[in-house]
């Protein structure tokens, strides 16, 4: 069971994520590139996140682990949620590599061919790296099929699905995990809040 999760990055998306993650119960170990340090020293500082929600209700909320230290901040996590913009994926890849072990399991947010970016990083020669053999099938087949339930347009994540597929030689939107695997296929948006 998913009990400890990283979220890297120090804007608004990873304040919000590693708050909701926090009082959903895992723990959650937030970390910003260190030259980010000045933008995010608040957080630091007072190693919490005041967090004010959908209905203006403030809470306050105390993360596992505040740091700009991106190998304590991954060390022993079952995932790494990374909330930045595009631009900064290759300097976070390039900074958590070193320290990634086996089993961990990366989420971008948001993706933008962050896998083949990563899978490049890692493996240059490799579309066979985990990083497409589990992310495209049991990361992104999952949010499109969410996505295409909700009638919400994809494009980039079907084309990273589909040209995984072809590369690969494997039908991931076959193969990969369904919403019905998960048991919330029959979800109404409203369910899937309380689950999710």
């Amino acid at each position: 069971m998913l009990r400890k999760v990283a979220v890297l990055g120090g804007g608004s998306g990873a304040h919000a994520m590693a708050a909701d993650l926090t009082l959903k119960g895992l723990e959650v170990n937030m970390c910003e590139a260190p030259e980010f340090k000045g933008s995010f020293s608040a957080t630091l500082e007072r190693q919490e996140i005041c967090l004010i929600d959908t209905w203006g209700e403030e809470r306050v909320v105390k993360p596992g682990m505040v740091t700009t230290d991106f190998e304590q901040a991954i060390k022993g996590v079952d995932y790494i949620m990374i909330v930045i913009p595009a631009m900064g994926h290759k300097h976070f890849f390039t900074s958590i590599v070193p320290y990634l072990k086996d089993g961990q399991t990366i989420v971008m947010w948001p993706g933008n061919y962050s896998a083949l970016l990563l899978a490049n990083i890692t493996e240059p020669s490799s579309m066979k790296s985990r990083f497409i053999t589990e992310d495209v099938p049991y990361g992104l087949v999952p949010a499109a099929q969410l996505a295409h339930k909700f009638n919400i347009d994809i494009p980039i994540i079907d084309a990273t699905i589909k040209l995984a597929s072809v590369i690969n030689q494997t039908d991931y939107y076959n193969d990969g995990r369904s919403l019905e695997e998960l048991g919330i296929a029959n979800l109404s948006k409203e369910e899937l809040a309380e689950v999710l």
